[in-house]
């Protein structure tokens, strides 16, 4: 999985798996952004996108203990319908 130069927003709130998904996600050749809440990841996916330099995909951890994943999930998509949003979290439910 080569991620040569794709900007990427990865949102995460736990210091473990920040450490761990920037050291892979970078070492693919993905240039990554953190942020640790949605609300600042709405934010930053809203600069990008008026600066003309919008992110390639985000990367949102579905359980943030500051924000909900979810509903920035469905902000940014608003935003950006066609932005790639992988969801992941560390705290599994059906």
């Amino acid at each position: 999985m080569k991620l040569d130069g794709l900007k990427i927003l990865l949102v995460e709130d736990c210091p473990d798996q920040q450490r761990m998904l920037l050291h892979l996600l970078e070492q693919e050749g993905g240039l990554v952004y953190l942020e640790c809440d949605g609300y600042a990841a709405v934010r930053m996916v809203r600069r990008a996108m008026r600066d003309g330099q919008p992110f390639d995909a985000v990367i949102m951890d579905l359980v943030l203990e500051a924000s909900d994943g979810i509903d920035a999930t469905r902000s940014i998509v608003q935003m950006c319908p066609s932005m790639p949003i992988v969801a992941i979290t560390a705290h599994g439910s059906e």
